[in-house]
């Protein structure tokens, strides 16, 4: 999910709180004698009347027409209703902070299905108040039946019924709609991802899918790429990914070193290719769950199974390595900060270490070209110059960043 989808989520969320404040829908009746007219407000925990005798008045009238009285203690809805109300914010607010768009979808799915089912039980409601009749009341008026209006207007008798939602009604209507909203251009951009070249592995002719969850991608042409190292010598190819081999299984049997080096070819032909475009604004950080949102910081780690986690810092990336979630990892990519969106190996980068140049997670870690000049650098912000196990045993020591960690957007940068 989009950071901008979970500020809608919650917003949504937040929105119900008016239904607290304010009446959910409203029942007016005018008639001659009632110059004024009389009205009845609809709360998430009463009925009440519009003015201070509009209830007992309008209770006093239906008794001549055999109407039951309005009685909100005798409604067993109006109990249950706030606790339900307090339950949509509650979850709401949960499925926006968990950031999952199966939860987002689902608390719009539950808000409808309330909803409609709210509208229903309000029609029954209605038509046994209306239909309902005392047999023995004073004013009889054959097949005639006073069932309010679900929503419009309706002529009564010598009365006029109006049925609207209120401002808590209508606040629970904009909620509706922005979690739709929400959920639909999720549910667009999962489409559209699933619709990609790159969501079906044309690229890399390993017969598998190699699309990930939130913040995984695959990784596709179009990247830009720096050399490993300045003179693009001693080192692999450049823009290529180093093969990595893995561990080979034990055994004396020539058909164990058989599969071994079946694995080592296969390992070679599913290799990606090189780093993944960021998209910007809407990949999420697979560390701090976060929406990458400054190229300059972005980097990735790329599994030997073509899995890409992308990351909006480089603390995260390091310290996503080293909880041991990578699994097989096949290479790490860190953004240029001089030279976005191109991405240097993190193992040939030069990192910067200054408080003058804050990072996304507060930790002031900027990655450059190996090639950068360090001169100008360290004159136009102080600091340290780091490598890449400079920086995974900085970050090894101060690990409290991340979903549960703190540090995002420059808070608890203290000692770093």
């Amino acid at each position: 999910m989009t950071q901008s989808s979970r500020i809608v989520l919650a917003g949504a969320a937040l929105l119900l709180l008016v239904v607290f404040r304010f009446p959910l829908w409203r029942i007016s009746l005018e008639a001659p004698q009632y110059p004024e007219g009389l009205g009845l407000r609809i709360w998430v925990n009463t009925i009440a009347g519009a003015g201070p005798h509009d209830l007992r008045n309008i209770n006093n009238l239906n008794h001549y027409i055999g109407m039951k009285p309005i009685e909100p203690d005798a409604i067993p809805e109006l109990t249950l209703m706030p606790w339900i109300a307090a339950l949509l914010v509650v979850s709401g607010l949960a499925a926006a902070a968990a950031g999952r768009r199966w939860m987002l979808c689902g608390w719009f799915g539950l808000l409808a299905v309330l909803a409609v089912a709210g509208m229903v039980d309000f029609w029954l409601w209605g038509y046994d108040y209306g239909h309902n009749l005392d047999p023995h009341a004073a004013i009889k008026v054959p097949g005639m039946s006073y069932q309010p209006p679900l929503v419009g207007s309706k002529t009564l008798l010598n009365f006029k019924a109006h049925s609207w939602p209120d401002v808590g009604g209508w606040a629970a209507l904009v909620a509706g709609i922005l979690a739709a909203g929400a959920c639909a251009r999720e549910l667009r951009r999962r489409r559209e991802a699933a619709s990609s070249p790159t969501s079906r592995g044309e690229n890399h002719g390993c017969g598998t899918s190699m699309q990930g969850g939130d913040g995984e991608r695959k990784p596709d042409e179009g990247a830009q790429v720096r050399p490993s190292s300045p003179s693009g010598s001693g080192g692999p190819r450049e823009g290529l990914v180093a093969e990595a081999t893995p561990t080979p299984r034990t055994g004396p049997s020539l058909g164990a070193l058989r599969r071994f080096w079946w694995l080592v070819a296969m390992a070679g032909a599913c290799a990606p290719q090189g780093p993944v475009p960021v998209k910007i604004g809407e990949d999420t950080c697979s560390h701090c769950l976060m929406t990458i949102a400054d190229p300059r910081y972005a980097t990735e780690l790329i599994t030997r199974k073509g899995v890409v986690h992308t990351f909006d810092s480089v603390e995260c990336l390091a310290s996503f390595l080293l909880t041991g979630k990578a699994g097989e990892m096949a290479s790490l990519w860190v953004t240029d900060f001089e030279n976005p969106p191109a991405m240097v190996r993190a193992e040939s980068a030069m990192f910067l270490h200054s408080p003058h140049l804050p990072s996304p997670m507060g930790m002031n870690l900027t990655a450059f070209a190996p090639d950068a000049d360090t001169a100008a650098i360290l004159a136009k912000y102080p600091g340290e110059l780091l490598d890449w196990q400079q920086v995974l045993a900085l970050v090894g020591g101060r690990r409290d960043i991340g979903p549960s960690g703190t540090g995002h957007g420059g808070h608890g940068t203290e000692g770093w």
